[in-house]
């Protein structure tokens, strides 16, 4: 691939990149099954040491640096899309 053709691909793919970031796609409520019970959520993130590497509010402990705040996780935008 030439040096011209090579940079003209790496344009096209950041142009899709800003097109698809800037997406303003409304997702709406979250999904929350009925049987959902926040307790037995937090134990399981207790459990499994998810606040060793990311601070997630009200959960006790859960104040690691190393990964991204889960506070406010559904709503979340991300390059590829949005995590539901």
């Amino acid at each position: 691939m030439t040096g011209r053709r090579f940079a003209s691909a790496v344009l096209v793919a950041l142009l899709a990149v800003t097109a698809v970031a800037c997406s303003e796609e409304d997702h709406g409520p979250l999904n929350v099954p009925a049987s959902a019970d926040a307790d037995v959520g937090k134990q399981l993130i207790q459990s499994y040491g998810c606040g060793t590497c990311h601070t997630i509010p009200d959960v006790a402990g859960a104040d690691g640096r190393v990964g991204p705040s889960l506070e406010d996780f559904g709503h979340q935008m991300y390059i590829a899309g949005a995590i539901p």
